[in-house]
């Protein structure tokens, strides 16, 4: 027999693990959550680390396993509010919206790189090195 733990519904799988499921008509809203920001700031730092080659970190890598992880779980879940919502996943929109909001933040990285890399290398180092960042 399901025991009801606030508002979700616990059931024992015959393996012994339990499910939680939301009670019908509770829509999915995962809301922010300051402590994936952490997470985030925490993997940045030991990527930023391990690049830096300042030996602190021998496993800073692993932030970017997080960031993948992470991104996982944020992407899913908007997709599960969207079919709340919905009934349905419209992926076209679901990628125009992605697009959007990561665009202006690509073209803005590139802008200052380029403007980096000629002050640093000049304008035939900095072709060179644009054209290694975009492959």
């Amino acid at each position: 027999m399901p025991e009801t733990t606030a508002s979700l519904r616990v059931e024992k799988s015959p393996a012994g693990f339990q499910a939680l499921d939301r009670p019908r008509g509770e829509k999915f809203r995962l809301g922010y959550s300051p402590q994936l920001d952490g997470l985030r700031g925490i993997s940045i730092l030991a990527v930023m680390t391990y690049h830096a080659n300042f030996n602190l970190l021998s496993g800073g890598f692993i932030g970017v396993d997080i960031f993948f992880v992470l991104s996982g779980f944020l992407i899913t879940s908007l997709l599960v509010q969207e079919y709340d919502t919905n009934g349905t996943i419209r992926l076209k929109a679901f990628y125009l919206r992605r697009v959007l909001r990561l665009f202006p933040a690509l073209l803005l990285m590139l802008l200052c790189y380029s403007g980096f890399s000629v002050a640093v290398w000049g304008f035939a180092g900095a072709k060179d090195r644009l054209i290694d960042a975009l492959i």
